[in-house]
């Protein structure tokens, strides 16, 4: 049935999966994430963090160019950054 919406709140609201943008951003990085990814964590923080960001968007953007562009573009990422570790190869 149509409605009309209250043109104060934005056309969408995104949730994203805390494991794949975890993933993601280690793939990205060639890091692993040193501590926990569960609700109440600092990632969880992070990642919510991010969708505040994507939910601002005018247009939905092709998201993972869009993470691509942005993971490092929100306040929590200094926490984040302080806890992943670099992979590191050992070539003798």
């Amino acid at each position: 049935m149509p409605f009309i919406a209250d043109t104060r709140c934005g056309t969408w609201d995104i949730t994203l999966n805390v494991a794949a943008i975890c993933e993601e951003l280690e793939g990205l990085l060639e890091a692993s994430y040193e501590e926990g990814i569960r609700e109440g964590s600092e990632f969880w923080f992070y990642v919510s963090q991010l969708e505040v960001e994507l939910n601002k968007c005018d247009k939905l953007p092709k998201f993972w160019r869009w993470f691509s562009d942005n993971y490092n573009n929100v306040p929590h990422w200094n926490v984040i950054q302080d806890n992943l570790k670099v992979e590191t190869t050992d070539e003798n």
